[in-house]
């Protein structure tokens, strides 16, 4: 299959693959919120269990966020800078200015 005919059937129903990363994303970012608002006013096990459930909701945020990034923010490619330095000295600086 050529790539043109995958794009097509890929954006054909509706959601991109890139809308599904940033909603699920969003989503288990806003899950692990929510549990942390839970955990107000709890103490010891209660507390730590839910404790777990956000690190699991942020791990899976993160997750699809680093999928979806290079789609995002693309890589900056490598550059050559060709400059010519010219060391000078205090002195002569100086000498320059006046």
């Amino acid at each position: 299959m050529r790539t043109q005919e995958l794009v097509k059937q890929a954006t054909e129903g509706g959601a991109t693959p890139l809308d599904v990363l940033v909603k699920n994303m969003r989503y288990y970012d806003m899950m692990a919120d929510a549990t942390q608002e839970r955990m107000q006013g709890l103490t010891g096990i209660e507390r730590r269990e839910l404790a777990k459930e956000v690190l699991g909701y942020t791990q899976l945020a993160k997750d699809y966020a680093t999928c979806a990034a290079p789609y995002i923010h693309p890589k900056l490619n490598a550059t050559t800078v060709d400059a010519k330095m010219q060391i000078v000295t205090q002195e002569a600086a100086l000498k320059e200015l006046s």
